[in-house]
């Protein structure tokens, strides 16, 4: 089975990093960035299953990365199924 890629979008090193172990360890592909619009570019290149999305970031903020994936979806079947058995369109806000 192939590995589910994670996009983690945080900016606090210490907790990017913590998460990024912890995924890794449970079995993610996992891309980071530190601010949102590092977010919207590697979104876009990685094509990510899932994004892990902190609200304050530097650049642009967690709504605004969250409005672009929204649209990346959109223009990706492949990538809109596996956003819906992700549950996107429900998420957790953190920050």
């Amino acid at each position: 089975m192939d590995k589910k890629k994670l996009l983690i979008v945080e900016d606090e090193p210490v907790l990017n990093k913590a998460l990024q172990d912890f995924m890794t360890a449970e079995g993610f592909e996992v891309v980071t960035a530190i601010d949102g619009e590092e977010g919207i570019r590697k979104a876009q290149s990685e094509m990510p299953d899932l994004i892990l999305l902190d609200i304050i970031l530097p650049k642009k903020d967690g709504y605004e990365v969250q409005e672009y994936s929204y649209h990346l979806v959109d223009q990706s079947r492949k990538h809109q199924r596996c956003g819906k058995s992700f549950g996107i369109g429900s998420y957790h806000l953190s920050g």
